[in-house]
């Protein structure tokens, strides 16, 4: 044999030998995985959601959720139920291969409308977080329409208004006894008895201060109704009140020539007479710019004072857009063209 035939067949010799050692290594890493998760704490949940529909105020509603442990290796479970659910036990042992049964209590009395509840499970034996998820709706005798309002407020009068409908399950006539609303934000508008449908009336209602309100704000209003059984029913329900309007820039647009000055006063205004804060001002490209103005001041006018040298030496002689965010209309910064 040659010495080059001998040279490669000593390479093809370790050739051979490095890749069966790699796979040997990967089966070995691939065995110490597999052992590894068969091991470990595993769980199986039988359909890990609950959706109970609808349901009256007062009834019992339970379920039982089947926990598997599918692992090799046995672990403690605890389960942390959100305000509504309520658990048989609030730990236990669950040995490789068994099954638990956790009943899962749901109460609903108390405050009425969609809930959405949870419970979580954990493990000192296991990074994993596992969540059971439940979900409905609870009725009373009344309820009111609809479950989760927002006014969002524009400025016009008449579409900033909120009509809520107060209705008695059984059909059975209301007479309104009381109407308030906390912090009085809101004030009533009109209330409509319907002759024709008695066991329905509507409640109309207005934006109250103008002047005066942060945005968002949550407002409760407190019903308070009787039926011809003269039973008395109270209902507090939350009302989100918003804004969405974009106040007025003076100027519109900013021109800027050769040695003009570039620093200028921009002027927001408020038409609807609803108060806004400025939160941020920036420009388009990312662009360096200078801007001085007073921040979180809820008011219904701000000045800005806006330095955009920096920025107009940074555009390459590139039109831009400055743009200002506020709490008016947050997901819409309002934008003023800079044109050279």
């Amino acid at each position: 044999m040659s010495v080059s035939s001998a040279l490669k067949h000593s390479s093809s010799k370790k050739s051979s030998f490095v890749l069966a050692y790699t796979s040997l290594l990967a089966l070995m890493f691939f065995i110490s995985g597999c052992s590894r998760e068969a091991e470990s704490l595993r769980l199986e949940i039988d359909d890990g959601r609950w959706n109970f529909g609808e349901v009256k105020s007062g009834e019992e509603l339970s379920r039982q959720f089947f926990i598997r442990n599918a692992g090799g290796k046995g672990g403690n479970l605890v389960f942390e139920p959100s305000c509504l659910c309520q658990l048989d036990d609030a730990m236990v042992f669950l040995e490789p291969g068994s099954v638990y049964p956790l009943t899962v209590t749901v109460s609903t009395t108390g405050p009425t409308g969609s809930i959405k509840e949870s419970v979580k499970i954990t493990s000192p034996e296991s990074k994993l977080v596992w969540v059971l998820e439940i979900q409905g709706r609870i009725w009373d005798d009344i309820y009111i329409r609809p479950d989760a309002p927002s006014l969002y407020l524009t400025g016009d009068p008449q579409a900033d208004q909120l009509e809520l409908q107060v209705t008695a399950e059984e059909k059975t006539p209301l007479r309104l006894k009381n109407f308030q609303f906390n912090p009085p934000l809101l004030k009533v508008i009109e209330t409509n008895n319907n002759l024709d449908h008695p066991q329905t009336f509507v409640v109309g209602a207005e934006y109250a201060e103008m002047q005066t309100a942060s945005f968002p704000v949550k407002v409760t209003m407190s019903v308070e109704v009787e039926t011809s059984e003269s039973q008395t029913y109270k209902r507090d329900h939350v009302i989100t009140v918003d804004t969405m309007f974009d106040p007025v820039p003076t100027p519109a647009e900013i021109v800027i020539g050769k040695g003009d000055q570039t620093t200028f006063p921009v002027i927001l205004k408020s038409e609807t007479g609803l108060p806004f804060k400025v939160t941020r001002v920036g420009a388009s490209r990312d662009l360096p710019l200078s801007a001085k103005f007073e921040y979180n001041q809820n008011t219904t006018e701000h000045t800005i004072q806006i330095d955009l040298s920096l920025a107009l030496e940074k555009s390459e002689g590139q039109p831009f857009t400055i743009r200002i965010y506020h709490t008016a209309n947050p997901a819409t910064p309002l934008r003023i063209p800079v044109r050279l």
